[in-house]
């Protein structure tokens, strides 16, 4: 594997060489004076040249060495990405070592001086670059969040973790990681980051996906965050989301006393109940279905409709003639107050009626169908909301 040396020799030897490069920024982790370096750490080089297209048009990444492997993301259909200002190479190359080496204007110098404070100056023919301060990470910092901020994180993380319950009760295992990789961890992961900084004080650098949380967090909470992670298999991935709930909750209140925050909602305790007894309410009712000899499904097309109504505050009329009206009332199992619609076929024609005090004008209605996608229904006067669809649950 070629050497640091080598490879800055390299780089540069390439824009002495060529009339057409007039400066070379080192951008990224190289730059950070401050970071552990390794031998596959990436070198984020820009080179500013005279005229874009040659490098655009043609191929010179044979220059630097054998390649293993080459993405050229400044135009990618897959991506949608079209960047005609810009020739960009990353370069994965066999003896372990990468480049990824973004070609750009000379005018266009200033985003990649000052766009990310780790970055260096290596080369410049012309003294037309500015002079940089001492590279720094700030730009890559979790700072303290304001209040509001504060409260929109547990937001997102509340609003999130039923998807993933409700993708777990459906069988729809992939779904369900995804939401809690894509959706609920980036909330916890920032929640974790504010406890460190609320901790040790701001700013606190978490790292890409938060790998640094490690050398941040007490060495118990950290273990209890890998616990979160889970393969993709159901009670796996129930039990990562479980424990993810406890530990935000935990953090969010440690975090909130620190920073002198507080808040009115109960969602701490109301959304991990709710979850809990979705999984167990569903699960019975399903199994209750099954002894009456319906074969029902949670997806449409599956044979049957489920509607769900929970509540005194909505009262719901069902078109189909051969709806068929069944009243769970063991409190062990469902609240009492749960009415179900069993609907031959895959769709379901209805009309939700909110109750006397409830404004239906300024109300909001949701519903959901084909795989948990939300839709709006319409109101249609009457004091209700009508709908006519393939419904899984509401």
């Amino acid at each position: 594997m070629r050497s640091e040396r080598e490879m800055y020799q390299l780089i540069l030897g390439y824009a002495q060489q060529d009339p057409r490069v007039r400066g070379v920024i080192l951008n990224g982790s190289r730059a950070n004076p401050t970071a552990k370096l390794d031998q596959f750490r990436d070198y984020d080089i820009v080179y500013l040249v005279t005229d874009v297209a040659p490098f655009k048009e043609g191929d010179i990444s044979p220059a630097f060495g054998e390649v293993l492997v080459m993405q050229r993301t400044d135009e990618n259909q897959l991506f949608h990405e079209h960047f005609p200002r810009l020739a960009i190479y990353l370069m994965q190359f066999a003896d372990g070592n990468r480049i990824d080496l973004t070609i750009a204007p000379v005018e266009d110098y200033r985003p990649y001086c000052f766009d990310d404070k780790l970055s260096v100056v290596l080369l410049d023919k012309d003294g037309f670059l500015p002079h940089l301060p001492p590279p720094d990470e700030s730009t890559h910092a979790v700072e303290r969040p304001s209040a509001q901020v504060f409260q929109e994180c547990r937001n997102e993380f509340w609003w999130t973790a039923p998807y993933m319950s409700k993708g777990l009760w459906r069988g729809q295992l992939p779904y369900a990681q995804h939401i809690l990789e894509e959706c609920t961890r980036p909330m916890l992961r920032l929640m974790l980051s504010w406890l460190a900084g609320s901790q040790k004080g701001f700013p606190v650098f978490p790292g890409k996906a938060g790998w640094n949380l490690e050398n941040l967090l007490p060495q118990g909470v950290w273990q209890r965050y890998l616990a979160t992670y889970a393969p993709c298999s159901r009670m796996p991935l129930w039990d990562a989301l479980r424990e993810a709930c406890v530990l935000f909750t935990q953090a969010s209140r440690h975090t909130a006393k620190a920073l002198g925050y507080s808040w009115q909602d109960n969602w701490d305790e109301s959304v991990p109940l709710f979850m809990e007894k979705t999984q167990e309410d569903i699960a019975a009712l399903a199994e209750q279905f099954k002894a009456q000899g319906l074969e029902v499904g949670v997806t449409n097309g599956v044979g049957c409709t489920i509607l769900g109504l929970v509540g005194d505050t909505t009262a719901l009329t069902v078109s189909n003639p051969d709806a068929k009206e069944i009243v769970f009332s063991d409190p062990s199992q469902l609240p009492e107050d749960t009415t179900f619609y069993i609907v031959p076929g895959d769709t379901a024609d209805f009309l939700l009626t909110l109750a006397a005090d409830v404004d239906p004008e300024a109300t909001f209605v949701y519903c959901y169908f084909d795989g948990n996608q939300a839709c709006v229904l319409d109101y249609a006067g009457e004091g209700g909301y009508a709908f006519s669809s393939g419904i899984d649950s509401m």
